[in-house]
């Protein structure tokens, strides 16, 4: 129903109102300037919070407990879908470069059999020659 692009614009929209609701809300609770209200709602959803803004009214006070409650969850889960859908892209690149490593490590482990097999059927050889020495050293005496 909903493509990649369309849950971007819809996370992007959700943002926007959820800041749109708080700059709104503080500047007319608050008497804050747009900007110092905007200023304000980033800050708190970014979870930086500075402390140069307060709220002063009680219901200011209550509505930032909740606006930060649901504010910055809501804020977390768009962030992580913008983050990870980016990193979903850029993971298919970086994606590629840990399966040729990971095919190079299995590579290594089959060389290192193959070594290990040499190694064994060089023993066997050794063990054969020397047996070969010893046949041959009693049939002449």
């Amino acid at each position: 129903m909903f493509n990649e692009r369309s849950h971007f614009l819809i996370a992007i929209l959700v943002l926007v109102a959820i800041l749109g609701i708080g700059t709104v809300f503080y500047h007319y609770q608050e008497g804050w300037s747009l900007v110092d209200s905007f200023y304000f709602s980033t800050i708190t959803l970014t979870t930086i919070g500075y402390g140069d803004f307060t709220p002063q009214t009680d219901v200011g006070k209550l509505f930032t407990a909740l606006y930060a409650i649901f504010g910055i969850g809501i804020m977390l889960y768009i962030l992580r879908y913008v983050i990870g859908s980016f990193l979903f892209r850029r993971g298919r690149d970086i994606g590629k470069i840990f399966f040729n490593h990971s095919k190079l490590k299995q590579h290594e482990k089959e060389i290192d059999k193959q070594e290990m097999r040499i190694k064994k059927g060089e023993k066997k050889i050794k063990k054969q020659e020397n047996e070969l020495k010893n046949i041959k050293k009693g049939i002449k005496h």
